[in-house]
C-alpha cells in the first residue's frame, strides 16, 4: 500500500491545485528540525534513519519548495463547467484548496464544513479571487448520513455535476499534559492514554466521514458526462506509523484505512466509470487548531 508524497504537479490532470499560500511543506530532511519543533508537544520518539520504499517518498523525483509555472493555480486553465466538493473547506487546507480552485477559474466550488461563519468568510475570499465562480456553501457534519445525503442532494440540485472531490475533513485528538517533556504536552502513546470518546470520534470523521461523501457523491461524479471523475482522499505519512512520534494512534489508524479503501474505490470504478481516486498526502502543515486537536 503506497501513501504518496507527491508536488503539485501530479495534480494537474486531475484539476487539483494547492494553494501557494500555506505554511512551508516539511520534507524528511528536515525532519531534525521539525523534531525539535515536536517535542514541545509530543513524546521523544523516533524516526527510521531513511526513509522506507514504501512511504512513496520518492514517487516524484524532485520537490519543489515553490509553485512553477505550469501549476500555478493563476496561470491554470481549468475545463469549463468544471465543479469542485471540497470538505474540511472551513479553514487550513481545505480553505486554501478552495481558493486555489477560484485562482483557476473553476466554475462551481461546493464548500463544506460545520462551522457556518467560516465558511461565510471562505466564500467571500473566492467571490474576490473570481467573482465568476458559483460557491455553494453547506453547512454539514459529515459523520452523519443523512446531513451527506443532504449534501449530494443539493449538488445536484444546483449544479446537476461533481466533477472533483476532495475528502479532506479530519481530526486528530487532544493533547496530554506530561512535565516530563518540554512544552508539557504530548500526544497519547499507546492503548491506554487519552479517551476512548475521542479515538471513536477521530475515526468516525477521518474515516466514515470520508466513506459516507464516496458513498453518496460517487453516483453524481459517475453520471457527469466528460468531467475530470477524481476523487482525492487527504492522508497522512503517519498511516506508515506504528508509534505517535509525529501524530495520535486513532488519526495514524484512521488514515492507514482510508488510503486502503481509496484503493478499493480505484480498483472498483476506474475502468467501469472512468472514476480515479487517490490518496494524498500533502505535506505537513501547522493548522490553527493544532493548540486544541493535534491536527497536522
Amino acid at each position: 500500500m503506497n501513501v504518496f508524497f507527491v508536488t503539485s504537479s501530479t495534480f494537474y490532470e486531475i484539476c487539483f491545485i494547492i494553494q501557494s499560500s500555506q505554511r512551508p511543506i516539511l520534507s524528511y530532511s528536515q525532519t531534525s528540525r521539525f523534531e525539535t519543533h515536536l517535542t514541545t508537544m509530543v513524546h521523544v520518539g523516533s524516526l527510521p534513519a531513511s526513509i522506507p520504499k514504501h512511504w512513496g517518498a520518492d514517487f516524484t523525483p524532485t520537490q519543489h519548495r515553490s509553485l512553477t509555472p505550469s501549476i500555478d493555480p493563476a496561470k491554470v486553465k481549468l475545463p469549463p463547467s468544471l465543479t469542485v466538493l471540497i470538505t474540511g473547506a472551513g479553514k487550513g487546507f481545505g480553505a486554501s484548496t478552495a481558493l486555489s480552485y477560484a485562482q483557476a477559474g473553476a466554475s462551481a466550488i461546493v464548500i463544506v464544513a460545520r462551522t457556518v461563519s467560516d465558511l461565510e468568510g471562505v466564500s467571500k475570499q473566492i467571490t474576490e479571487i473570481s467573482p465568476s465562480t458559483k460557491v455553494l456553501c453547506v453547512p454539514c457534519d459529515v459523520t452523519k448520513e443523512d446531513q451527506v445525503i443532504d449534501l449530494a442532494k443539493k449538488v445536484k440540485e444546483t449544479s446537476n455535476r461533481l466533477d472533483v472531490l476532495i475528502n479532506n475533513a479530519g481530526k486528530g485528538v487532544s493533547f496530554l499534559a506530561d512535565d516530563s517533556v518540554a512544552g508539557g504536552k504530548r500526544f497519547p502513546c499507546d492503548f491506554l492514554e487519552g479517551s476512548s470518546d475521542e479515538f471513536r470520534d477521530c475515526f468516525d470523521l477521518n474515516f466514515f466521514g470520508t466513506y459516507l461523501c464516496i458513498r453518496h457523491l460517487l453516483p453524481l461524479i459517475i453520471a457527469t458526462e466528460g468531467g475530470a471523475k477524481a476523487i482525492i482522499n487527504i492522508v497522512s505519512g503517519g498511516a506508515h506509523l506504528a508509534s505517535a512520534f509525529l501524530s495520535p494512534i486513532p488519526y495514524n489508524i484512521s488514515k492507514m484505512a482510508v488510503a486502503r479503501m481509496s484503493q478499493y474505490v480505484d480498483d472498483s470504478h476506474r475502468e467501469r466509470h472512468g472514476v480515479v481516486c487517490y490518496a494524498l498526502h500533502p505535506g505537513t502543515y501547522l493548522l490553527c487548531e493544532s493548540d486544541k486537536n493535534g491536527a497536522y
